[in-house]
């Protein structure tokens, strides 16, 4: 009991649901509520990731990719990268596609295709991403000025 509160602050204060603080909610770095990646993938993964995410940057998927390994998972990891910026920029073929084919994955056992992101010479290449990027459907940048679109448009995917 505090002798600075009415009784019916004293009552509301001991009515109140008192929880413990969750160690993972907090990071000194700032981020809030990030789930662990461990690595520790036992399911077959298919992500997807827009190369121009700054929310989210593609070298995350790299990192991913690492931890899997280390933990020797590997074969239940498939990543993808498309090219658009902004964060899951996805068109609905890309979507679907990816969908599809995890599904595929998951129910035939076929593991399906994807790009290396470990692979220096691969993510460099001036193609990296095309493979699964969807060039009939609008784009981010297919609403942007012709200056701002110069400046993130990527070269076309052939």
């Amino acid at each position: 009991m505090d002798p600075a509160l009415t009784a019916a602050e004293d009552a509301f204060n001991l009515a109140v649901q008192r929880v413990t603080a969750d160690p993972q909610a907090r990071h000194r770095n700032g981020l809030a509520n990030v789930t662990p990646t461990t690595g520790d993938l036992r399911i077959p993964m298919l992500t997807l990731h827009t190369l121009g995410d700054l929310f989210v940057p593609f070298h995350m998927e790299q990192e991913y990719a690492r931890r899997v390994a280390d933990k020797g998972l590997s074969q239940n990891l498939v990543q993808r990268a498309t090219r658009d910026f902004g964060h899951c920029a996805f068109t609905p073929t890309e979507l679907v596609t990816t969908f599809v084919d995890l599904v595929k994955w998951v129910e035939g056992g076929v593991k399906p295709a994807g790009d290396d992101v470990l692979n220096p010479a691969a993510v460099a290449a001036p193609t990296f991403g095309c493979t699964f990027t969807d060039t009939t459907g609008p784009r981010a940048w297919d609403n942007l000025s012709p200056q701002l679109k110069a400046l993130v448009q990527p070269p076309a995917c052939e």
